[in-house]
């Protein structure tokens, strides 16, 4: 068959001409109706991915911000205890009123404080305290002064009594006179040095 057979021929004219026909519009289907689906599902694709990321970024920031949270509870908590231990362990400038809390322990115990002696600081080595020594003398009933000394063990500070001792005046044997060594602890705060 060659190529004058194949004009004249209807049929085979009319074959070609569909197939023709059916090439044209698959192409234009395709660059119609697909092509513009695929490059929109491109772009989805990428905002997808730029969508995940943002989320992978505010999980991130997310879990961020509750440790930032943590961390604050966890310096409130630290700020509570400093302020605990300072009540605890107070500094050298705070022995004034160490002493007005001795005198109003005493009173409130109906105890007479007749002398608080400073005894000689005791600073050890690697420690961040000093141990400051004080001799009471005082006059009171025994229970009264059972009272102090009970009030003295649980103070607001740390002390720790290292010496007791109780006898009966002469002159009243319902009044007592006792004489307390107490041990209580300030922080030891190195000054700042000068340059020279």
């Amino acid at each position: 068959m060659n190529l004058e057979d194949l004009k004249e021929n209807k049929a085979y004219q009319i074959v070609a001409g569909v197939i023709a026909a059916y090439i044209v519009c698959t192409v234009m289907f395709y660059f119609i109706a697909i092509a513009p689906k695929v490059s929109m599902s491109s772009e989805l694709k990428a905002k997808i991915v730029e969508k995940q990321s943002f989320l992978l970024k505010a999980g991130s920031m997310e879990k961020q911000r509750e440790k930032i949270e943590e961390a604050k509870v966890k310096i409130e908590k630290l700020k509570e205890n400093i302020s605990y231990y300072e009540k605890k362990l107070p500094t050298e400038k705070d022995i004034p009123d160490l002493l007005q809390y001795l005198s109003n322990i005493a009173t409130s115990a109906d105890v007479t404080l007749l002398e608080i002696e400073k005894k000689q600081e005791v600073r050890q080595e690697q420690t961040l305290y000093v141990t400051v020594p004080f001799k009471l003398i005082l006059k009171g009933g025994y229970h009264n002064i059972g009272s102090f000394v009970s009030k003295l063990e649980n103070a607001d500070r740390f002390m720790k009594i290292e010496y007791l001792k109780v006898e009966e005046d002469k002159k009243n044997p319902f009044e007592h006179m006792g004489e307390i060594m107490v041990y209580t602890y300030i922080l030891d705060v190195l000054e700042p040095q000068e340059n020279e």
